[in-house]
């Protein structure tokens, strides 16, 4: 929970820390990393924390008091003991070491412990630290998320365009389709269409009822095979009650 505590009041203005331009010290994962020899290490977060400090104080000496203080949070130092602060530090000395970053922390009796000053730091803001490639790859799933979402939102109010101004309607849909008469429901076919002997045949295949209630569009794409036969026992603006069928035919 202390832990917890530290991080949420920690305000850093760098994602990580570049130690003689090989080595990133990553404070937020806790972490060492060697890019050429793609060493990575986990230091324990007192420890992280201290060699935190000590990069901020480089070329002074920090009290083992306040790194303490750092490191474990006040509530927590109060019951620290010397060799587990002592322990934690070791630690520390031997993850930097697997990084080759040996010898770069010095302690002076009594006084304290410090970074030497040969040691190169700069310290790296979220967007430097992030890989050319991987910042191109986010900007690209940034913008198929945004196009996807627009188009999204685009079809939801075409949608809701389309029943709002009745354009499922005959009058609109089916304006060009062509009506049969002499039946005994209201049928309309595709424009070019003159099935008019074959309608019969084709409603005994489709097992449609053509009652004076009814509506049934048909169509039939050029060339194909298909006939598609929409049947609504209710077609009005504001009601649909339809359902498709599609019968298959050889073409002679």
């Amino acid at each position: 929970m202390e832990d917890d505590k530290i991080n949420k009041e920690d305000h850093r203005p760098w994602a990580c820390i570049r130690l003689n331009s090989a080595i990133v010290f990553s404070p937020e994962e806790a972490m060492l990393k060697h890019e050429i020899t793609n060493t990575c290490v986990k230091l324990q977060r007192p420890a992280s924390r201290c060699f935190e400090l000590l990069l901020q104080r480089q070329g002074t000496l920090v009290s083992q008091k306040e790194l303490i203080a750092y490191g474990w949070g006040e509530e927590r130092s109060r019951y620290l003991t010397p060799n587990a602060f002592y322990q934690s530090i070791h630690h520390l000395r031997q993850s930097l070491a697997q990084v080759e970053l040996t010898d770069i922390i010095y302690t002076v009796s009594r006084q304290g412990i410090g970074i030497i000053i040969e040691l190169n730091i700069a310290y790296e803001s979220h967007q430097e630290s992030i890989p050319p490639g991987k910042k191109l790859v986010a900007r690209l799933h940034k913008s198929v998320f945004v196009i996807t979402t627009i188009s999204f939102i685009f079809s939801l109010l075409s949608i809701f365009f389309i029943m709002r101004t009745g354009l499922f309607h005959k009058e609109s849909l089916f304006e060009k389709y062509q009506a049969i008469d002499n039946s005994p429901c209201r049928i309309y076919v595709s424009p070019g269409e003159h099935i008019d002997k074959r309608i019969p045949d084709l409603l005994k295949k489709a097992k449609l009822n053509c009652t004076d209630r009814d509506t049934i569009f048909i169509t039939r794409p050029k060339y194909s095979e298909r006939t598609s036969l929409i049947h609504c026992t209710a077609y009005t603006q504001r009601n649909h009650q339809c359902k498709s069928v599609i019968v298959i035919e050889k073409i002679l």
